[in-house]
């Protein structure tokens, strides 16, 4: 196992699809997999899953969802948020930009987008209907929204 010191730049490793950089929450020999301690620490200690430094209370902290693991009400919404592996913002876009399993997610429109500051929990995007049947819900330019 080879796991990465946290902070930026990340480290790089070849893989199929080019050179990608290897989230701090990852074994850089096998990249794509998690290591489970940090995997831990990142939701005990709020550290975000790329970079893994803290993710401040009062800062806004990001979490990339398949669509079919969204709650529905807001107790759940919160509960996710504060469950599971966060991201600054800015390791949030690196995450859009290179990470093969969130493309993935967005590209087959199954991707949802929460932000969190504090109790404060929001679908920033998904691809799920509105009331029409037709629109999105949300639509963000996350590029733009999440700026490095």
């Amino acid at each position: 196992m080879s796991l990465t010191n946290p902070g930026w730049p990340r480290p790089r490793v070849d893989t199929p699809r080019g050179e990608l950089p290897v989230p701090w929450i990852s074994d850089s020999e096998k990249f794509g997999t998690t290591d489970p301690d940090r995997h831990a620490d990142t939701m005990r200690a709020r550290l975000c899953q790329v970079c893994g430094h803290r993710v401040d209370d009062d800062e806004e902290a990001w979490l990339f969802v398949n669509e079919s693991e969204v709650p529905e009400d807001r107790d759940g919404l919160i509960a996710l948020a504060m469950d599971d592996a966060i991201l600054h913002p800015c390791c949030a876009r690196l995450t859009l930009e290179h990470c093969p399993v969130v493309r993935s997610l967005f590209a087959n429109r199954q991707l949802t987008v929460l932000k969190a500051l504090g109790a404060d929990v929001e679908v920033v995007y998904d691809h799920g209907p509105d009331s029409d049947g037709q629109t999105p819900r949300h639509s963000v330019d996350l590029v733009k929204a999440h700026p490095a």
